[in-house]
């Protein structure tokens, strides 16, 4: 899930009471199992702030000061870092760090442009490069993945394209460096969307690892399991409303069928599916469609990584967007 900006709302024009049902930019990395983070919002939180809690719910704690409106987080492969996309005083979304702590909080991109919008924020396997989204209008009209390096600097589009004949989000870095896995929207109503994945470095390579049959089903919301050799994505049907799908995908294989592991309820929808680091878990988002207005309507659930055993975390306000970091070394 994710929020209010994220170019595939743009697209469908589908905001969710403040919080929005979309994916997180960010990839699993290989470590012990430590606490969720992710965006949540209430009455007392206020809307789109940065939470971590311990995977059960308990020890939640806002990270940063609520004037940021976070939309996107990603944990750094060691859990000691966050980089996350905010809205600060009106302005769209920029990319920046804060510690795990909620210290040293630095702003990485500098849009330079009001029609710029800068997303998706997604780490390099070795904590040294960040990959992220930009959507232009205007002058600046186009979608990109960038990639700079943790400080800020260095910054290179992977691959651009001006056309906005297709749009692509959801970034996330192999865990071994090589490949960057994506999701990309070829039509925007009704939604189609791929998974595919590039070179990591140049761009090149790029190859469509979901079967191709985007015209039945969306995939999206890619996120690879620590070892490398297994994606989980979202699936969902692309012209009727239905029931959203996590599966698991072959990450290496190419033009793949997904297998089905957890099938939402009716009436929910499901997304955002992340491995916990040591692979044996995952966390997901779900939204509860039915639900009352006043009531809460956005919930992260975890699971075993064969979809078994689901669980609701316990949490006092709705949340959307989570990402199962590693526990810092001391």
């Amino acid at each position: 899930m994710r929020q209010s900006m994220k170019l595939s709302g743009i697209i469908a024009g589908v905001l969710l009471g403040g919080l929005v049902l979309a994916a997180t930019a960010a990839a699993t990395f290989r470590g012990t199992n430590g606490d969720l983070s992710f965006v949540a919002g209430s009455r007392f939180l206020g809307q789109s702030q940065l939470v971590s809690s311990a995977p059960n719910g308990n020890r939640f704690r806002q990270v940063i000061p609520a004037r940021y409106k976070v939309r996107d987080l990603a944990v750094s492969p060691d859990g000691t870092r966050i980089a996350f996309s905010a809205e600060l005083g009106g302005e769209p979304p920029e990319i920046f760090t804060v510690s795990r702590t909620g210290q040293r909080i630095r702003k990485l991109t500098d849009r330079g442009d009001a029609d710029q919008y800068y997303r998706q924020p997604a780490w390099s396997n070795d904590g040294r490069r960040i990959a992220y989204t930009v959507f232009g209008l205007g002058s600046n009209r186009g979608v990109a993945i960038r990639v700079m390096r943790a400080d800020g600097s260095g910054k290179r589009n992977l691959f651009r394209n001006p056309a906005l004949d297709f749009f692509v989000e959801d970034p996330v870095f192999s865990p071994n460096g090589r490949r960057l896995a994506y999701t990309r929207f070829v039509r925007p109503n009704p939604v189609v969307s791929e998974v595919y994945s590039v070179n990591a470095v140049n761009g090149t390579g790029e190859r469509r690892l979901t079967d191709g049959l985007g015209s039945l089903n969306s995939y999206s919301e890619p996120d690879y399991r620590p070892n490398g050799r297994v994606l989980l994505i979202k699936t969902a049907p692309s012209f009727l409303a239905g029931r959203t799908r996590i599966a698991r995908l072959n990450a290496t294989a190419g033009n793949s069928p997904a297998t089905t592991l957890i099938e939402s309820p009716v009436g929910w929808a499901y997304g955002s599916p992340q491995y916990s680091p040591d692979g044996q878990r995952m966390v997901f988002a779900g939204e509860d469609l039915l639900a009352d207005p006043a009531a809460a309507r956005n919930h992260l659930f975890t699971a075993a990584a064969d979809g078994s055993g689901i669980r609701r975390v316990s949490l006092l306000f709705e949340a959307v967007s989570p990402v199962w970091g590693a526990r810092p070394r001391r």
